[in-house]
Parts: structure tokens; C-alpha cells; sequence
């Protein structure tokens, strides 16, 4: 794996975690859809 797929895996973990813990504390729906989609884009590229 290069290391360049390597940086976008772990921006996507941190962004799914943020998206994560937003979503447990009930804060911020919305942006942790936002981040949801974002993490998911960054993979999929």
C-alpha cells in the first residue's frame, strides 16, 4: 500500500471517529453525517 492511500485511510478513521463520538453524545447530527460522507469519499477515491 502506498503511502499516500496509507494518509487517506487514517483521515478517514480520525473523520469516522469524530463522526462517531458526535453521533454518540447526540451533538451535531448533521456535521457527523458531513463527516460520514466525507471519510467515505477519501476511501472511495
Amino acid at each position: 500500500m502506498t503511502s499516500q492511500a496509507c494518509n487517506r485511510i487514517n483521515l478517514a478513521r480520525e473523520q469516522l471517529e469524530m463522526a462517531l463520538v458526535a453521533f454518540l453524545e447526540r451533538h451535531r447530527f448533521p456535521s457527523c453525517r458531513f463527516i460520514d460522507g466525507n471519510s467515505h469519499g477519501c476511501i472511495s477515491s
